[in-house]
């Protein structure tokens, strides 16, 4: 299972209207610093300056309206059918009398180096064996 966040914005803005709105910030506070300047101490102006701008910005994140998204994502395993012929035509011997069946030979791929094939597409897949002759019956 894989847990994604991701944050989105609802009303993304436009760059020109980010430095619209950066510029006109800026006058505000410029403004605001030239009137204060003369009526109050610097302390108490940087604190109003600080403020406002804590709530100027505050209300342009509000205005955009940010999401954040959790996500779980859960891999669900293909099916894939593995279908062995059980028929009898399978006991023969693939050698005139010598050897292994064809039955024996599916089973050694199958099953080869510690069932290495059937490991790999069991990670990718949701394997199910299945034995065909005149019935199909399931295996696994």
């Amino acid at each position: 299972m894989v847990t994604q966040i991701k944050t989105t914005l609802a009303h993304p803005l436009l760059p020109w209207q980010l430095v619209l709105l950066g510029m006109a910030l800026v006058l505000f506070l410029a403004y605001q610093v030239w009137v204060l300047r003369q009526k109050t101490s610097w302390g108490y102006l940087l604190l109003i300056t600080g403020l406002r701008l804590a709530i100027f910005l505050l209300l342009i994140l509000f205005l955009l309206n940010p999401t954040i998204l959790f996500q779980k994502l859960q891999r669900i395993p293909k099916p894939f059918a593995v279908l062995v012929d059980t028929s009898p035509s399978m006991s023969l011997q693939e050698e005139a009398g010598e050897g292994p069946s064809r039955l024996e030979r599916v089973k050694q791929v199958l099953l080869r180096d510690n069932a290495a094939l059937w490991k790999a597409l069991s990670a990718e897949y949701d394997l199910r064996l299945y034995a065909v002759n005149d019935t199909i019956t399931p295996l696994i």
